[in-house]
């Protein structure tokens, strides 16, 4: 079994970490207009509390939103094995999900991109965001096209050899 990590790979960072790291930017950019509207009324003379208190929990709602999808959607890892492959995202990553493994229908090179079909989905995967490029692509045209008896493993490698 082969395993690559992106450049979004949170490591060995706690899920807390990962996710308080990544929600820094979306809470900043949704707290703004909040900001400049309070900062506007107290120049005016008029009391921001009520608008911040309103606006302020939807900001971070909407921020936390944003953080979450971001990360449910972000590919750190890939797993291949002969006839299938598996993706984890970086909220996978981050909980030590387990590894679901589809079948690998297509694998497609486009300048800069790979495309791989994984059960009933196309993945897209940047040159710049997958180290050692050509490796990935061997391990993916080969998973295509070699197949096993053997069952793909349940966990990634770094688990199952750490809970021996």
């Amino acid at each position: 079994m082969s395993e690559f990590r992106s450049v979004h790979h949170p490591g060995d960072a706690s899920a807390v970490r990962v996710y308080a790291g990544a929600l820094v930017t979306p809470l900043g950019t949704c707290m703004l207009p909040f900001m400049i509207m309070a900062t506007v009324q107290v120049l005016q003379g008029i009391d921001p509390l009520p608008h911040v208190a309103i606006g302020a929990p939807i900001a971070f709602m909407i921020a936390i939103g944003w953080t979450r999808f971001r990360l449910s959607s972000r590919i750190a890892e890939l797993h291949a094995y002969p006839g299938m492959a598996a993706l984890r995202t970086i909220d996978d990553v981050a909980r030590d999900g387990s590894l679901n493994w589809q079948p690998v229908f297509d694998v497609r090179e486009a300048p800069g991109k790979i495309h791989l079909t994984l059960g009933h989905e196309t993945h897209t995967l940047l040159d710049q965001e997958w180290p050692d490029q050509e490796t990935l692509l061997e391990a993916l045209r080969s998973a295509r096209y070699d197949r096993t008896d053997q069952p793909p493993p349940s966990r990634s490698s770094h688990t199952s050899s750490l809970s021996r």
